[in-house]
C-alpha cells in the first residue's frame, strides 16, 4: 500500500532445536508453529503488530515497534498467561533433566539501542512449580514459585520460594539497575543443609589468578540477610543462623554471622575476593560446652579424627591468604579446649609411653582401660596460642585411670611436626613403685605430697614422633621447675580470652577494596 508495506507469515517449528552451552531447547510435537504480522512505513517506524508463539497447549505474544529515524527508540510488549518448560522442551546438558513448570508474564519496555542503560521496563512475571538446574549448584532447583514486578529500572521480587536440593529458600528484596544491580536481598528458611549449595571439590581459593570480572558484576552491589532456622554442614546439625553480607564487585564480604549448634555457637565475618588476585580473610570466635568431637571434626571437612571424645572449647581464630597454604601458614589466635570422657585411637606418643611404664613393670596389673577401641582418658586440656600456624602450650594436662601428664612446646601445622617435653605421674603410690623399679624417675616434693615422675622428649613428625624418655641426670631446673608447677601447684587450665572476645567483636575488619590495606 502507499508508504506502508504489509506482512503476514507462519513459521513451522517442527524440527527446530536451539542449542546453548547449558541446555537445548526443542518443542515436542508437530503442530507447534510461530505466526507474525507486521508493518513497516519506509523511513518512520517498523511494527510488530503480533508475534505468537504456539507450543502445545502454551502460547507467547510478542509486539513493538522501532523508529527508522533515529534508528535508537524500540518498545516491545511480552505477554503470556501460561507459558509451559515442558512445551518448550528445554533440557540440561548437566543430568539431561527435563525442565518443568509455568510462566506467566506481562512486560513493556522501552529501550535505546544507542543507550541501553536507560532501559525501562514495567509489568509483572509469575511463575509456578518450575524445576530446572543450574551449573554452579550441585542440587538441583524445584517448586520455584516467584512474583517479580518491574518499574523504570527498579525490580521488586515480592517472593520467591524454591527448594534447592532438600533446603526450601525464600527471598525478598529490591534490585536496581541494568549495568550491575544495586538493592538488597532478605533470604529466609526453615532449613538449609550446606551440601545442596557447596559441592565437595569447592575451595574459596583455587591458587591461581582468575581473569577480572565483567563490567556488571564489577558494578554489583547487593547488601544479603540471611536467616535460618536449622541447618546443617556436613555431619553437624546447627541453626538457628543469622548473617549479614554484601556481594560487591564480584567479592563476597560477611559483616555479620552467628551459628547455634548443638552445645555451642560459632560468630564470623570477613571476606572472599576473587578476579586477578583472590584472597580470603575472615576472624570467627567459637564457644562449646561438651560438643561431641566426631561431629565437630567432620564439619571442618575431615572424614576421620584420631580422638573421640566431648570438646568445651572457646576459641578465637584469625586467617588469611592468598593460597590455600596461606590459610594454615597465617593462621593465628587463642584457644582454651578440654576434651573429656575420650579416646585417643592413634597417638605414637602415648602408646610408646605406656610401653615403657610397662618394661619398667609400674603396673601391678595390665591397665583395664587398654582395649582394641583405644586408650581412654578422663581429660585433656589446656590454652593454646597459635602464631602464623605454630600451636604453642605451656600447660597441657592429661588425667587418665592409667597416669597423669604434663605437656609444654609446640605443634607446626605446616611442617606437620611437633617438638614438646611430656612430663608423665604413674598412677600408685611411691612407696610400692619404687620397691619395684630399679632406675625410678625424678621424685617431686611438695608441701603436702610427692610424685614420681618420668620425662619424655618428643620430636618429629605429626603422626610417627620420636619419643625418647630422659634420664634422671640430664633432666634441667627450667624443666623441674615446670613440672613442679603443673604437678604440684597446678594454675587454671584457661585463660582469659577477654581482650582476644572483645578485639573480634569490635575490631575493623576491611569491608572494601579501598579499606584494604596495602601490601600483603
Amino acid at each position: 500500500m502507499k508508504d506502508n508495506w504489509s506482512f503476514q507469515g507462519e513459521v513451522d517449528l517442527e524440527g527446530i532445536t536451539l542449542k546453548t552451552a547449558s541446555f537445548s531447547l526443542t518443542p515436542p510435537g508437530n503442530k507447534n508453529k510461530v505466526t507474525f504480522s507486521a508493518n513497516l512505513r519506509p523511513g518512520e517506524k517498523a511494527y510488530l503488530n503480533e508475534c505468537r508463539f504456539l507450543m502445545g497447549g502454551s502460547s507467547l505474544q510478542v509486539s513493538g515497534s522501532y523508529n527508522l529515524r533515529d534508528r535508537d527508540s524500540l518498545d516491545v510488549k511480552v505477554s503470556t498467561e501460561k507459558l509451559s518448560l515442558e512445551d518448550l522442551g528445554v533440557r540440561f546438558k548437566k543430568g539431561g533433566t527435563l525442565a518443568s513448570g509455568i510462566l506467566a508474564c506481562q512486560l513493556d519496555a522501552h529501550a535505546s539501542l544507542q543507550h541501553p542503560l536507560r532501559t525501562s521496563v514495567k509489568g509483572a512475571i509469575a511463575a509456578q512449580k518450575l524445576s530446572f538446574i543450574l551449573n554452579r549448584l550441585p542440587s538441583p532447583i524445584s517448586d520455584c514459585n516467584l512474583k517479580v514486578a518491574f518499574s523504570g529500572k527498579e525490580t521488586r521480587i515480592h517472593s520467591l520460594k524454591m527448594k534447592v536440593g532438600q533446603s526450601p529458600v525464600n527471598i525478598q528484596g529490591n534490585l536496581v539497575g541494568w549495568d550491575g544491580l544495586k538493592g538488597d536481598l532478605t533470604i529466609s528458611s526453615d532449613y538449609l543443609n550446606s551440601s545442596d549449595f557447596v559441592g565437595k571439590g569447592f575451595s574459596p581459593l583455587s591458587g591461581s589468578k582468575k581473569a577480572e570480572a565483567h563490567r556488571f558484576i564489577r558494578n554489583t552491589d547487593i547488601d544479603i540477610n540471611l536467616k535460618a532456622v536449622l541447618g546443617q554442614w556436613q555431619a553437624c546439625k546447627c541453626g538457628p543462623l543469622e548473617a549479614e553480607g554484601s556481594f560487591r564487585s564480584g567479592d563476597f564480604y560477611i559483616t555479620h554471622s552467628r551459628l547455634q549448634i548443638d552445645h555451642g555457637f560459632l560468630k564470623m565475618k570477613g571476606y572472599i575476593k576473587n578476579g586477578k588476585e583472590p584472597d580470603i580473610s575472615f576472624s570467627s570466635y567459637i564457644k562449646t560446652t561438651r560438643q561431641p568431637l566426631e561431629g565437630l571434626v567432620q564439619s571442618l571437612g575431615f572424614e576421620d579424627t584420631l580422638m573421640e571424645g566431648l570438646v568445651t572449647l572457646e576459641a578465637v581464630i584469625h586467617a588469611k591468604g592468598k593460597e590455600k597454604k596461606d590459610l594454615i601458614s597465617e593462621l593465628t589466635g587463642d584457644m582454651n579446649v578440654l576434651m573429656e570422657e575420650g579416646i585417643v585411637k592413634k597417638s605414637r606418643p602415648i602408646f610408646q609411653v605406656l610401653d615403657f611404664l610397662s618394661l619398667q613393670k609400674i603396673f601391678k596389673r595390665k591397665p583395664p582401660d587398654l582395649s582394641k577401641e583405644g586408650f581412654y582418658f578422663e581429660s585433656i586440656g589446656g590454652h593454646i596460642v597459635i602464631d602464623k600456624g605454630v600451636l604453642k602450650t605451656e600447660n597441657l594436662t592429661i588425667k587418665s585411670p592409667v597416669f597423669n601428664a604434663v605437656a609444654k612446646g609446640i605443634a607446626d601445622l605446616t611442617k606437620k611436626e611437633v617438638d614438646f617435653d611430656l612430663g608423665v605421674q604413674p598412677l600408685g603410690t611411691i612407696d610400692w613403685i619404687v620397691s619395684k623399679i630399679p632406675i625410678a624417675g625424678y621424685i617431686l616434693t611438695g608441701k603436702e605430697k610427692s610424685l614420681l615422675i618420668y620425662y619424655f622428649k618428643v620430636k618429629g613428625p605429626w603422626f610417627e614422633p620420636e619419643v625418647q624418655h630422659i634420664p634422671l641426670k640430664n633432666i634441667g631446673g627450667t624443666t623441674i621447675g615446670f613440672f613442679k608447677r603443673l604437678f604440684l601447684t597446678p594454675e587454671r587450665l584457661f585463660k582469659n580470652l577477654g581482650d582476644a572476645v572483645k578485639e573480634f567483636d569490635y575490631g575493623a575488619v576491611p569491608m572494601s577494596k579501598e579499606e584494604l590495606p596495602d601490601g600483603p
